[in-house]
């Protein structure tokens, strides 16, 4: 039994294990795991029945969990401590608004910075979060890979570039880890960014050590460690939403990135990429949208073409208001924060940019995910494309 991606088969044996368990509860989930896992010990040469004794472990392993967590198991140690952290980082976050707002941001400009900084959206009135919902661009309000992706880039060019192949390399990863998982507890640990620190942990270890990984990989990993910590997470919204949008950017936009490059014409291929990227995320989230926010929003990539370029500008024009305020540059990015709402504002208003009140069931929903998977596994397979980063 050959298995190209043995992460990704394992995380959906688990998912399958944790609904399983969730729907039929049981105490003998834990030993049946147990027992499994010696039979495969036992018969791991007969490669047939090894490999559905491990397919078999990996869902009870899922069910086993969250009956744990059904049962209310849990180390209280470990629990208070990382609420004390959780509480540490919140009064950081307080302070960093603070320091925001004294550079000279205005009201409206400050709740939007914090949003897109802080993931703290209760400073943005209803108005303006529904605006962003209508147009498609939630997602910009949402911390996720995009914002930590924004974040590693600072550290890149201010530590790891400098440091990457040298014999201190490995002596910059706490500092990274500690900025990076510094600010996912500041911004209050949401699904999308822990996802994202995750895999970006795992890359950066890869990157300072020279290996190359399969995106695929590090995204099945980073699911494996959060549903063991958490189970009940692949009932959260913000998990199935953030975990759909990257592997759909996976199976659509990385094979097909170098066809929409264009070397002479930089300014197109930028262009053609974001939106290849917008279109994919939207693709696989659209069913998920439908079916809990029983709306479509059909332009979200063309809007995301302009909001997401302005989004970055806000966000390092913020870190540099952190560290050196500046009325010119509180001035700068107030401009650019109206600008990004005055885009929102407006574009909800073109006839035909969101449909409403579509009420799909739950099996339409599996149904059209099974079609677009398969198709997209079928045009895959057909044009020889190697899924692999």
């Amino acid at each position: 039994m050959i298995i190209r991606f043995p992460l990704v088969w394992c995380t959906l044996c688990v998912i399958v294990g944790i609904t399983a368990g969730y729907l039929f509860p049981s105490v003998w989930f834990i030993p049946a795991t147990l027992l499994i896992l010696v039979i495969a010990t036992i018969t791991r040469e007969r490669d047939v029945l090894s490999a559905i004794l491990m397919v078999a472990f990996w869902i009870l392993l899922g069910a086993s969990r969250i009956n744990l967590n059904i049962q209310h198991t849990s180390y209280t140690t470990l629990d208070d401590v990382f609420c004390t952290l959780q509480n540490k980082a919140g009064e950081k976050a307080c302070l960093v608004i603070e320091r925001l707002q004294s550079s000279g941001l205005g009201e409206e400009s400050l709740a939007l910075t914090s949003a897109l900084i802080l993931g703290r959206r209760d400073m943005l009135t209803w108005e303006r979060r529904n605006q962003f919902s209508e147009a498609g661009a939630s997602h910009l309000l949402a911390l996720s890979g995009l914002h930590m992706g924004i974040l590693y880039g600072v550290l890149y060019l201010l530590v790891i570039r400098w440091f990457r192949h040298t014999r201190w390399n490995w002596l910059m990863l706490p500092f990274i880890l500690l900025i990076i998982w510094g600010y996912t507890l500041m911004a209050g640990m949401s699904s999308s960014l822990t996802r994202a620190s995750i895999m970006l942990t795992i890359l950066t270890i890869c990157s300072i050590d020279d290996r190359q990984t399969s995106s695929f990989h590090v995204l099945a990993l980073s699911a494996l460690i959060m549903m063991m910590l958490d189970p009940g997470c692949i009932f959260d919204i913000g998990f199935q939403l953030s975990y759909l949008a990257v592997l759909f950017i996976l199976l659509i936009y990385v094979p097909l990135s170098p066809i929409m490059t264009f070397r002479e014409h930089p300014i197109l291929s930028w262009t053609a990429n974001m939106l290849l990227v917008s279109f994919s995320a939207q693709l696989g989230t659209a069913p998920l949208c439908m079916y809990y926010f029983h709306t479509f929003p059909v332009f979200s990539a063309l809007v995301s073409l302009l909001l997401i370029p302005l989004t970055t500008f806000i966000i390092y024009g913020a870190l540099i208001l952190l560290v050196w305020p500046s009325n010119a540059m509180a001035m700068g990015v107030d401009v650019i924060i109206r600008l990004e709402g005055w885009i929102v504002e407006h574009w909800i208003e073109i006839p035909g940019t969101t449909i409403h009140d579509l009420h799909p069931n739950l099996w339409s929903i599996v149904l059209i995910y099974a079609l677009m998977f398969t198709a997209i596994l079928r045009f895959l397979g057909r044009s020889k494309q190697i899924i692999s980063q």
